[in-house]
């Protein structure tokens, strides 16, 4: 099944991702990258963790701190 991050469509595989720069970066296993989108800022979170996903009806986030991208099933 492939993700929807940011409009940008990922196919099943191995990547590396991260967060560099105020976007998040995808990266295939020989360090070329695939697309980046912009990180959003959840302020009203009050404890952030390293590393966090969390759903609210078909859509997920996740959370690097504070900072987070959003990603659903692509149809």
């Amino acid at each position: 099944m492939k993700l929807k991050i940011g409009g940008q469509e990922l196919a099943p595989g191995a990547y590396g991702c991260g967060m560099v720069g105020g976007k998040f970066l995808v990266m295939d296993l020989a360090a070329n990258e695939l697309f980046s989108v912009a990180e959003e800022n959840d302020a009203a979170l009050k404890r952030a963790r390293p590393l966090a996903i969390t759903s609210n009806q078909g859509s997920y986030r996740l959370y690097f701190g504070k900072k987070y991208v959003t990603f659903t099933a692509a149809n």
